[in-house]
């Protein structure tokens, strides 16, 4: 990109999914420019990209523009947690032999739920609809109990000028999608968006990147669904899949054949483990490794 005469280094955003890849990221550009060039590169994590959003943003996502952000940890969010159930209707997941264990728990399915871009409406509305089906647990008193505790939770959020994890993903999708003025912008800063571990992020954080690169930008991603890590976190590798054909239309999308990280003895026991589990036939248990 370097060698055209129409990219500067400011206009190269590079985005990956942990906080090591980013570092690795940084010192291979470190090793490969000078330090004048390198330092012109933005590259960090999703998630640090939206808390900078966020900082830059704060009264479109509802602050105090005066006011500097809070981040809240994964303590400090069960804590508000905890500070809100004394408040909120939740008495049927309240466990009053370990109310800690409760704000933990209920911490981490907003956790989830924001990971999927679930506000507390979307929650409701889905709720309105929910009927189990035949020996499916009834479970609408304990989701309309954890709705409760949602809605409180995120009033208390907001009081104290602060944002989760999850936030920092939810708000700057929802910000980007109601200003065509700020897509444009963003836009216009990074005309050239490079993804690293594609198949590492989640859903949320492809729709955050659909909002990041117009349809005049698509950006640059590479990702292989077989080390996709981590679906624990929300993870989604259909997310290579969906890249050309449904989120970015147009998108030129290449294989690469050769694998140069593993020794042919790997590769082919792995492809072999792969097609075995992937046969609708194979009716056995997975080997013990998989497992």
């Amino acid at each position: 990109l370097l060698e055209r005469e129409d990219v500067r280094p400011s206009d190269i955003l590079v985005l990956t999914f942990s906080n090591e890849a980013a570092e690795e990221l940084r010192a291979r550009v470190a090793a490969g420019f000078t330090a004048e060039i390198a330092d012109k590169f933005e590259i960090c994590t999703f998630h640090t990209w939206g808390y900078v959003f966020l900082h830059h943003f704060r009264q479109e996502a509802g602050f105090d523009s005066e006011r500097e952000l809070v981040l809240l940890d994964d303590a400090a969010r069960a804590e508000l947690v905890a500070h809100v159930l004394s408040v909120a209707d939740a008495d049927d997941i309240l466990d009053l032999k370990d109310p800690d264990r409760t704000a933990e728990k209920v911490a981490d399915y907003i956790g989830y739920l924001k990971d999927r871009l679930w506000t507390p409406d979307h929650l409701a509305a889905q709720l309105e609809k929910w009927v189990p089906a035949e020996g499916e647990a009834d479970t609408r008193a304990e989701s309309r109990a954890l709705l409760s505790v949602y809605r409180a939770y995120e009033e208390e959020r907001k009081r104290r000028g602060a944002v989760d994890f999850g936030d920092l993903i939810l708000l700057p999708v929802q910000i980007l999608k109601g200003s065509q003025d700020l897509r444009d912008r963003v836009a216009a800063k990074h005309g050239w968006v490079l993804v690293d571990e594609y198949q590492d992020v989640s859903r949320a954080v492809a729709e955050l990147l659909m909002q990041i690169c117009g349809p005049d930008n698509l950006p640059w991603v590479v990702g292989d669904k077989r080390q996709a890590i981590y679906r624990f976190r929300g993870a989604h590798p259909g997310n290579v899949d969906q890249f050309g054909e449904d989120d970015f239309p147009g998108a030129f999308t290449h294989e690469l054949d050769v694998n140069f990280r593993s020794g042919e003895a790997v590769v082919g026991a792995a492809n072999h483990l792969a097609a075995l589990l992937e046969d609708p036939e194979f009716e056995g248990e997975a080997p013990a490794l998989w497992r």
